[in-house]
């Protein structure tokens, strides 16, 4: 069934000919959340000229809770920077350059992840690097 609102009619007779019935709406939605626009500015993390942060920022397509982590080269999850209930549009995040125990991380690049799953439980997934 494709994505939309459908208009549904319930109705049922009994044996003793007693009939009744109702309408509903039903939202059919399989679409995931789309991230766009995904930049960083600056790009990277220096301390050269403390303090240093990075703001994100990034088009949603429709409401959703977002979860961005930042990941090493290794790929090991550093810190989760995000993690909240977004409207679609325009939207920014930053990062400090520190780990998730406030511990200032050297110079270089990261991995970002970013999630986003709407009410209807669909997660639309993007990355970028920092």
């Amino acid at each position: 069934m494709p994505d939309g609102l459908y208009v549904v009619n319930f109705g049922a007779t009994d044996v003793a000919g007693n009939s009744g019935g109702r309408v509903a709406t039903l939202t059919v939605d399989s679409t995931p959340p789309v991230f766009s626009n995904i930049r960083t500015n600056p790009q990277g993390i220096s301390y050269l000229i403390p303090p240093s942060k990075t703001t994100i920022s990034f088009n949603l397509s429709e409401n959703a809770t977002v979860l961005i982590d930042v990941f090493n080269k290794d790929n090991l999850r550093i810190k989760e920077i995000l993690s909240k209930s977004l409207d679609l549009g325009a939207n920014s995040a930053e990062w400090d350059g520190t780990d998730s125990s406030g511990s200032q991380l050297p110079d270089g690049s990261y991995n970002l992840n970013f999630k986003a799953t709407d009410l209807a439980g669909n997660i639309g997934t993007a990355a970028a690097t920092i």
